[in-house]
């Protein structure tokens, strides 16, 4: 039997939780000042979008995968609105993801203390900042999905469901509005939390009804008047949406029925196996060990931990609604990745790991054995991505897909050019130079460099 020497697990905790996330936001901060970050087709073409947003206000984003239908617009919103500051991708990847990553993500997940433990919620924290440091960096959409999906979870699960007041039906709505939010970034990932959230309180009501607590009607009476207040925050979260289609005859909804029934995209994504297992081994993305060797610890230190079988006593019913919200998720967006007539793509996993962390922090709150496994398991991490984070530091390479080094190609056209105008022409893979086109947009608005020439007919007189 494993025996840990009495230690005091705050301390320990709240030393990594400072080392650690000054390392985390140091780092990033200074990959973003640096302009090691990605610049690529996405980022630069989102920034794009943002900026004819300043001219002509739109109700739609960026293309999904499938033709005719587009994201919501609010993260071209977003990046509309940080570009009235500066149009630096460094001040829009600064206020996008690090800020609001360090600001609102720690805030909403020390409100679970009250569910789990605040051991817990620091655990979860550290495991996260250190294991997906680029989604506080690297400008694309997805990223901000896990700061989605912890917020609406929150908010699901602090809804009193045994009462119809004006709390637990804001709340509701709340909930409604994040999930559907959650669309607006990633259209698949998003649909499947749609679908999780509706299946959510199905089962949120027939745990209510086993408790026998209260009425069977008055429990259908609730239902019915959640799921319509859960249906009001999708319709508010979609209006955009709702008000381009009315505009444009429902293009964009036919489009999306056609998916559902048949395939609309040539290339093929993953088969089910793969899907099945890319979930299974997002594990080994948090805890750096095969998911192989993962899953038999996980089992081993639930069968010899002394105490009462951690699944053998009784949940709280904030534990229970976490469960159930947890549960009804995870099966629903896999449920519709394994249906989806459409490929699916590893960045459809972006956001997963919060289930994970989540459950993970559900078995450090239901057992003190569980809690100093969980600090070893940080500290170790921790140890190695110090190491790793000094290394970094001092590695001064400049990767070719970074802003940094297409900034340096841009700088140099100009001064061959001595700032007079020129036509440029850049090869891209993807045929479109949505990065070269920004940065030259950026430097001739904000640095009064002259516009390149796009139109071969002018070339003659440059």
């Amino acid at each position: 039997m494993l025996k840990f020497p009495s230690i005091n697990t705050r301390h320990i905790l709240l030393g990594c939780l400072v080392i650690i996330t000054s390392i985390v936001f140091i780092t990033s901060l200074s990959d973003i000042v640096l302009g090691r970050i990605p610049f690529w087709y996405d980022p630069a073409r989102d920034l794009l979008l943002g900026l004819g947003n300043h001219l002509k206000p739109t109700l739609i984003g960026q293309p999904t995968g499938i033709p005719g239908v587009f994201y919501g617009p609010y993260w071209i919103w977003v990046l509309s609105l940080i570009q009235y500051i500066s149009l630096d991708p460094r001040v829009v990847a600064l206020a996008a993801l690090l800020i609001p990553y360090f600001i609102l993500f720690p805030l909403v997940l020390m409100k679970f203390k009250k569910v789990l433990s605040l051991e817990a919620c620091i655990m979860i924290w550290l495991l996260f900042i250190m294991s997906f440091k680029n989604y506080f960096t690297s400008l694309w959409n997805p990223h901000l999905l896990p700061l989605f999906l912890v917020a609406s979870l929150y908010v699901l699960i602090v809804i009193d469901f045994r009462r119809l007041g004006i709390s637990s039906l804001s709340k509701t709505v709340l909930a409604g509005f994040l999930v559907g939010l959650t669309a607006s970034f990633s259209m698949s990932f998003g649909i499947g939390i749609v679908v999780g959230s509706f299946t959510y309180l199905l089962l949120i009501f027939i745990y209510l009804f086993l408790q026998k607590k209260d009425s069977p009607t008055r429990l259908i009476r609730n239902y019915a008047v959640f799921i319509l207040f859960l249906m009001l925050g999708l319709l508010i979260s979609f209006g955009p949406f709702l008000l381009f289609e009315m505009r444009h005859g429902f293009n964009q909804i036919e489009s999306l029925l056609r998916a559902s029934a048949s395939s609309v995209v040539t290339q093929t994504g993953m088969m089910d196996k793969e899907i099945v297992l890319t979930f299974l081994n997002i594990p080994e993305k948090i805890f750096k060990i095969p998911s192989a060797l993962f899953y038999p610890l996980v089992l081993l230190a639930l069968i010899f931990t002394k105490q009462r079988p951690v699944w053998l006593r009784k949940l709280s019913e904030d534990e229970a609604k976490l469960i159930l919200a947890l549960f009804s998720l995870t099966f629903s967006t896999l449920f519709i990745y394994l249906i989806s007539k459409n490929p699916v793509w590893d960045y459809h996993f972006i956001g997963f790991e919060i289930i994970f962390l989540f459950l993970i922090g559900v078995l450090i709150n239901r057992s003190q054995y569980f809690k100093k496994i969980g600090i070893l398991v940080v500290v170790v991490i921790g140890a190695g991505f110090i190491l790793n984070s000094l290394g970094s530091i001092q590695d001064k390479t400049i990767l070719t897909d970074s802003l940094r080094a297409k900034e340096d190609v841009t700088e140099n056209i100009y001064a061959d050019t001595d700032k007079q105008k020129f036509l440029v022409y850049a090869y891209s893979p993807s045929i479109y130079t949505f990065d070269y086109d920004y940065l030259f947009k950026w430097y001739s608005k904000g640095k009064n460099y002259p516009q390149p020439i796009t139109d071969l007919s002018q070339a003659e007189n440059v």
